[in-house]
C-alpha cells in the first residue's frame, strides 16, 4: 500500500485562518507589564486599603504573642505576602486568619516539616545495592 502525505499549502490571506495564526490568537496579547499592573489588585502588597493595612498590623501583632507565648517558632521565614494570602483566605477577619495560621504552625510542628532537610538515610547503600536505579 501506498500513503500519500498531502499537505495543504499555507494560506497568504490575513482573513483567513491557519493554524499557526490560530496559535497566535489564543495566545495573550498582554504585555508583561500589563500583567503586573493587573496584579495591583484589591489585598495584594502595595494596594492595601486603610482597614487591611490595620488588620495586617493586628494579625502580626497577635502571630508574633503568640508565638513567644506558645510556639517559639522561627518566623522570619514568613514575611508580608505570606501574612496577606492568610488574610485574604478569611476576607481580613483577624480572628479566623491568626486561627488559621496557627493551625498551619501547629501543623508544621507537629509533622516536622522543618527538619525534614536534617533527615539522614544510613541504609541508602544497602538499598542502592538491591534497587541500583533508584
Amino acid at each position: 500500500f501506498f500513503f500519500l502525505m498531502i499537505r495543504r499549502p499555507p494560506r497568504s490571506t490575513q482573513g483567513v485562518s491557519s493554524a499557526a495564526s490560530d496559535v497566535q490568537k489564543r495566545q495573550s496579547t498582554q504585555s508583561t507589564w500589563d500583567i503586573m499592573e493587573s496584579a495591583n489588585k484589591e489585598g495584594y502588597f502595595g494596594s492595601l486599603k486603610p482597614a487591611q493595612e490595620k488588620a495586617l498590623q493586628d494579625f502580626v501583632a497577635q502571630i508574633e504573642k503568640l508565638n513567644a507565648e506558645n510556639w517559639k517558632y522561627d518566623l522570619t521565614q514568613f514575611d508580608t505576602y505570606d501574612y496577606l494570602r492568610f488574610l485574604r483566605a478569611r476576607k481580613f477577619n483577624v480572628t479566623k486568619s491568626v486561627e488559621m495560621f496557627s493551625n498551619y504552625i501547629k501543623w508544621r510542628i507537629e509533622f516536622g516539616l522543618d527538619q525534614i532537610f536534617l533527615f539522614k538515610f544510613p541504609e541508602k547503600d544497602a538499598v542502592k545495592a538491591v534497587y541500583p536505579h533508584g
